[in-house]
């Protein structure tokens, strides 16, 4: 049986993974939509909005990125509700 430990370990890093696989689609995301507005294949209204998406995009992306270094600084807390852990 794993330990706790373990599982934490292992959910922690799991779920780092799939901060950044996110955070990189995003950004691949907000670049192709900033150089397509870029090129002004569109009529420059809806350039604008995209322009405006794709920084959305990029100050998520930011977001996930704290919330990424966040997780992978976490450590199993000691106790839960004051608990002590099973042995």
């Amino acid at each position: 049986m794993y330990s706790e430990k373990t599982c934490f370990e292992a959910d922690r890093d799991a779920l780092v993974h799939e901060l950044k696989v996110v955070e990189n689609a995003l950004e691949d995301g907000a670049t192709e939509m900033s150089m397509i507005a870029a090129e002004n294949v569109f009529e420059r209204p809806v350039s604008k909005i995209l322009n405006g998406e794709a920084r959305a995009m990029l100050r998520m992306v930011r977001g996930l990125k704290d919330l990424r270094i966040a997780v992978a600084r976490a450590r199993l807390p000691k106790s839960r509700n004051g608990a002590k852990p099973a042995k």
